[in-house]
């Protein structure tokens, strides 16, 4: 179980690579360059970076080692928070390259493929659901992956991940959790954020 929880959070970390500290009260966040508002659960607190990078780095080298392939992304962190050691909310942006990347919904659907081949690769005796749909949050429709990791003990782990093209930038916002309150309360958080 706690193999699977780590490569799991590892592979939905590996996409951040620089830390932010935000300046405004703890829980109360504002990103200028997306106009997001959020306001982040108490029950969550700042991870540490050296944690942070120790995810990330898990989910890289299980990435890699699925897809055959070095990732060499470079993405913005902009928070990283958990509750316990099963439970973590994290959102990054990207810079997209100036050329045109096609339909952002198969770019949506081969990263799926992707952490579900990693998933299974990785976890061979765990049965995994994914599902690719959108939801919209303050009026803006969001790309999201959804997936449920479950072992023969019947423990339950989570993951969502909301993406969404911003001008030049992708969005990405993802969550980890095995408690589902804790997970209600981080969906909640996201589903009642603003983006004017």
């Amino acid at each position: 179980m706690k193999q699977a929880l780590f490569l799991l959070i590892g592979v939905t970390f590996f996409l951040s690579s620089c830390w932010f500290k935000p300046t405004q009260p703890a829980n109360q966040l504002y990103f200028r360059r997306l106009n997001w508002h959020i306001t982040i659960p108490v029950v969550l607190e700042n991870g540490t970076k050296q944690e942070f990078e120790k995810l990330k780095k898990t989910g890289q080298k299980a990435i890699e080692k699925s897809t055959g392939r070095k990732i060499s992304k470079k993405v913005n962190t902009l928070f990283h928070y958990k509750s316990g050691s099963t439970n973590y909310l994290n959102a990054n942006y990207e810079d997209l390259p100036s050329q045109n990347l096609g339909n952002y919904h198969q770019v949506v659907e081969k990263m799926n493929a992707i952490v579900y081949k990693t998933m299974k690769d990785q976890l061979p005796n765990y049965k995994i659901d994914t599902t690719l749909s959108t939801e919209t949050i303050d009026r803006l429709t969001f790309e999201k992956i959804v997936i449920q990791l479950d072992n023969k003990l019947g423990t339950k782990i989570y993951t969502y991940f909301y993406m969404r093209q911003f001008g030049n930038k992708n969005l990405t916002v993802s969550m980890v959790y095995s408690d589902t309150a804790i997970g209600h309360q981080m969906l909640q958080a996201f589903r009642n954020s603003t983006f004017h």
